[in-house]
């Protein structure tokens, strides 16, 4: 078998959802548009969220004007100073290293850091319908000119060695990622095992599950929840940019005290 020639091809596939610059999305992704008010919840009557399947198995969601242009640009503020090149986990100490598989900054912020996180981490838990208790911290990525993030997924394997969130939290089980501009040219996040990317939109949220659940033997003794298993259809990438800049934040959602996991949306 030729390696070279394998990955050539597998690069080749994957930029190819990139150079069309624009969403690109199954025959089956506009399987639901609609407005939800999560059963007439009060916060949500006069500014319900706007909700688009765009897959069902596994569940990857858009919700457009998650957060409005001037969220956006607190959001855009606040990191800036905190802003630093981001790490990749390279197999082996957890805190990873710097790889050009990866060519962006990241801030990490908690939400005490301003009133506006801890109220968009409640608008999450209202969307999703899980709890935020062990979810990570905010992480705002700039991307510029040309960055990108090759693909990956967000969870991690049994294999890879992990920071103590992991340890007492569980796995990754659901991403909520939130575009905090328009990008001119490039930066679709893309889900390469699906033949679906989304392009960069301000305001708009990304969501889906990154885990799916699992009934088959215990195959490895560890801390991770036996039960699920990470989804190899959740592999995506970020495209490079090609005009402007790019930006995002993105909540990590772990499992620990999630109860029944229905992997759906609220009603």
């Amino acid at each position: 078998v030729n390696l070279s020639t394998n990955a050539a091809k597998e690069s080749a596939e994957y930029m190819s959802m990139c150079v069309a610059d624009g969403d690109v999305r199954p025959r089956q992704s506009k399987l639901l548009c609609k407005i939800s008010t999560i059963g007439g919840h009060p916060f949500l009557v006069l500014q319900p969220f706007k909700i688009e399947v765009l897959s069902e198995d596994p569940r990857i969601v858009v919700f457009p004007d998650f957060l409005n242009p001037r969220e956006c640009e607190i959001f855009r503020s606040i990191s800036q100073e905190k802003l630093s090149r981001a790490k990749v986990y390279l197999g082996g100490p957890p805190e990873g290293g710097f790889s050009l598989r990866r060519t962006n900054k990241v801030a990490w912020m908690s939400d005490d850091l301003h009133p506006l996180l801890g109220k968009v981490s409640r608008r999450i838990a209202l969307a999703t319908g899980l709890t935020l208790t062990s979810a990570e911290m905010y992480q705002v990525a700039n991307y510029g000119l040309g960055g990108h993030y090759i693909p990956h997924p967000d969870y991690a394997g049994f294999g890879e060695a992990q920071g103590d969130i992991y340890k007492s939290s569980g796995n990754r089980l659901a991403t909520m990622l939130i575009y905090l501009a328009d990008v001119a040219g490039g930066g679709a996040t893309a889900f390469i095992n699906m033949r679906l990317a989304v392009k960069p939109t301000l305001g708009t949220a990304l969501f889906w599950y990154n885990l799916k659940p699992y009934d088959g033997p215990i195959v490895n003794e560890s801390f991770w929840n036996q039960r699920r298993f990470g989804d190899p259809r959740t592999f995506h990438m970020g495209c490079p940019v090609l005009t402007g800049s790019k930006w995002i934040v993105t909540k990590w959602i772990h499992e620990r005290e999630q109860g029944i996991v229905t992997y759906d949306l609220p009603n």
